[in-house]
């Protein structure tokens, strides 16, 4: 009751990436992350979606998306073809000011690529945005076997801790 905490599961034996062995903690507990708040998995969507959210205008959004396609969004914020085909046009027609034309948004691209330290800071954030709590705690199974003795993967982890003591406090 004195730390009221926002608790994320992930067990990295059912919820690891696809075809994506080398995948790393920070990259799993990320889409976790996304997916626990109710984001697209598609990482473009879900900035769309995000920053939707932080000007305000996240539910008018939806609204012009379901206008538009007659469905709902969260029944298709995770399909490729959709997002490609709808969301170009109705990032322009709502923000025309940052997507000044409907080929101004794709979710599809080249990705920016985060360092550690960022990510696991945008994690913090979107965690604490999402449920408005400062305390987190992060429940991770499977660590042990999903790590095994990969190098990289045993200091991503190492470095996930660090930086999840030092950003989240």
């Amino acid at each position: 009751q004195r730390f009221p905490a926002a608790v994320v599961m992930l067990d990295l034996a059912t919820e690891s990436i696809a075809g994506a062995s080398l995948a790393e903690v920070t990259t799993v507990l990320y889409y976790k992350a996304l997916q626990w708040a109710g984001f697209s998995k598609i990482p473009k969507v879900a900035a769309l979606e995000r920053k939707f959210k932080g000007d305000g205008r996240y539910e008018e959004f939806e609204q012009a998306f379901e206008e538009k396609t007659g469905v709902t969004w969260l029944d298709h914020q995770d399909d490729p073809l959709v997002t490609d085909a709808v969301l170009p046009g109705l990032a322009h027609e709502l923000d025309p000011s940052f997507f000044p034309t409907a080929e101004s948004f794709r979710s599809s691209g080249d990705e920016a690529v985060p360092l550690l330290k960022d990510r696991i800071e945008d994690i913090i954030n979107l965690v604490r945005a999402h449920s408005g709590k400062d305390y987190i705690v992060f429940v991770i199974d499977e660590v042990g076997q999903y790590v095994g003795g990969n190098e990289l993967k045993i200091l991503d982890l190492q470095g996930m801790a660090e930086n999840l003591k030092n950003i989240g406090e």
